[in-house]
């Protein structure tokens, strides 16, 4: 059996120091976990990172 039609996996390297900020920001997972595991709308969702993100 070939898994040649499987998509390539995925993965991100994070430097301390870098200019990844968004993925190492708790805040920003917090309001991720929140989408994810209640009913948090899409647009809400949005303008949670938007309100977050702009101060």
């Amino acid at each position: 059996m070939s898994n040649d039609d499987a998509p390539m996996g995925k993965c991100i390297r994070i430097d301390e120091g870098s200019q990844t900020a968004p993925l190492v920001d708790e805040h920003t997972w917090r309001i991720l976990d929140k989408f994810l595991m209640t009913n948090m709308t899409y647009p809400q969702m949005e303008e949670a990172f938007l309100v977050y993100l702009s101060n």
